[in-house]
């Protein structure tokens, strides 16, 4: 940078940076719906600081507010889906607001987006008032598509939040109004999208069923991943306020395997949902380590679950049926097990279906230094068996669905109480007799 700034080059460098960011970013925009969706979040994860460099640039430094707005609509799903919640809404907002009347169709899809994320943060309020400008805007410029867009946005909002519920119906007759005038087909996928959830709403399990089932048929047809994502949670969600555990379950790990490895969102709605589905089942320790895993995702995002989808699916009556089977000190450490798993554990672990042994109280497992026990707990002696044929702490870890943590902790525990310096020691033991814990 001082070199370009000598030689006068610096602000040609950094034009030529965001103009090329943007194209990128364009480039990139309409396939974070469809198939290779996982591919292109990936891609611009990587290039995520240059993206950022280059808003910076369109719209402080270099004034390219136009360029800037661009940039930052395409991007919106990238934020939305990977959990750049926050980011996004200040980037699309600071971009609204500075924008001019040139780019005013821009403004109002900025303004639009920044409500879609604003609601992942559950700031529904908000959502509301950032989407009602830009359906003002849309008017104003007589844009159908952007008009059914913030309706129904609108509709969704009003429904997730549980808050001004009588402005739904003429939201939706509106927006149906308008149906025919607009061609695109993901619109029309929302749409009854969007009617599902109404019935939802209702408690009109059927209706919502099959709503969302003919909306899943149609994002299909288009090859729209992140549609269908959202189907396949929403059927899951619905099963589980129907009381279909199994059909619930079904419906989460399919989702889990097809498009949710790459979707903060989507990952966290099925851990919730299919922690209550596997509740209901009589799986404590799975329930309680998906909600783990699903309180680690909220940590690491601004990501929510909407007080309807709590209502709905009946979850703190799930969540206390599983303490309560469990208690407290287990569901705990459950709870924490899969809190510490990454997403590729936890995915792996929600994709599995026998329930794990009830955790153990680890800190009551470690002997005073220097004084082995004689015995082994029965998760001890299966890792210690892991250890003697050599698996590292993450294959042992993989096999029987806990964090590398849990493993780490078991194992120390396993020499400790063997007498034992080296899994070496251990192994040579075990070529002696089984590892049951009697060093007699």
């Amino acid at each position: 940078m001082e070199r370009l700034e000598a030689s006068g080059e610096a602000h040609q460098t950094r034009e030529r940076h965001a103009g090329h960011y943007l194209a990128f970013a364009e480039r990139a925009e309409p396939e974070l719906n469809g198939p290779d969706q996982a591919l292109w979040l990936d891609r611009l994860e990587t290039e995520h600081d240059n993206l950022r460099t280059a808003l910076a640039w369109s719209f402080v430094e270099g004034a390219e507010t136009e360029r800037g707005l661009k940039l930052a609509t395409a991007l919106w799903l990238f934020w939305y889906t990977r959990g750049y919640l926050s980011e996004g809404r200040e980037w699309l907002e600071k971009g609204a607001y500075l924008g001019g009347a040139r780019e005013l169709r821009l403004k109002a899809w900025a303004l639009c987006n920044a409500g879609n994320l604003a609601s992942r943060q559950g700031d529904l309020g908000v959502t509301k008032g950032l989407v009602e400008e830009a359906l003002a805007l849309f008017r104003e410029l007589e844009d159908k598509q952007g008009i059914v867009s913030a309706l129904t946005l609108l509709g969704a909002v009003a429904m997730l939040g549980q808050q001004d519920l009588e402005t739904v119906p003429a939201l939706y007759d509106e927006a149906m109004s308008l149906k025919e005038e607009v061609e695109d087909p993901r619109t029309h996928a929302y749409l009854l999208l969007f009617s599902g959830i109404i019935a939802v709403g209702q408690g009109d399990w059927e209706r919502a069923q099959a709503l969302h089932e003919e909306s899943l048929a149609l994002y299909r047809e288009i090859s729209d991943v992140q549609g269908v994502g959202i189907c396949l949670t929403n059927l899951g969600l619905t099963s589980v306020a129907r009381g279909d555990y199994a059909r619930a379950a079904a419906l989460f790990r399919e989702n889990l395997r097809a498009v949710a490895k790459s979707d903060k969102a989507a990952l966290l709605h099925n851990f919730v949902g299919l922690a209550c589905a596997t509740a209901a089942q009589g799986q404590p320790v799975r329930a309680a380590r998906l909600w783990g895993a699903a309180e680690a995702i909220q940590e690491a995002s601004d990501l929510r679950i909407t007080p309807m989808t709590h209502y709905r699916i009946n979850h703190d009556e799930h969540l206390s049926t599983a303490r309560s089977q469990l208690g407290e000190a287990a569901f705990s450490a459950a709870w924490a097990e899969g809190k510490t798993m990454t997403w590729e554990e936890a995915i792996r672990f929600a994709l599995g279906k026998i329930e794990p042994a009830p955790p153990e109280d680890l800190d009551q497992e470690s002997p005073p230094a220097g004084k082995p026990s004689r015995d082994l707990s029965r998760r001890e002696q299966e890792i210690a068996t892991f250890m003697a044929r050599g698996l590292t702490n993450r294959q042992i870890a993989s096999k029987l669905s806990i964090s590398g943590r849990t493993v780490e902790t078991h194992a120390r525990n396993v020499l400790k109480k063997l007498g034992l310096q080296s899994r070496a020691q251990l192994a040579a033991l075990a070529a002696k007799r089984p590892i049951t814990g009697d060093r007699d």
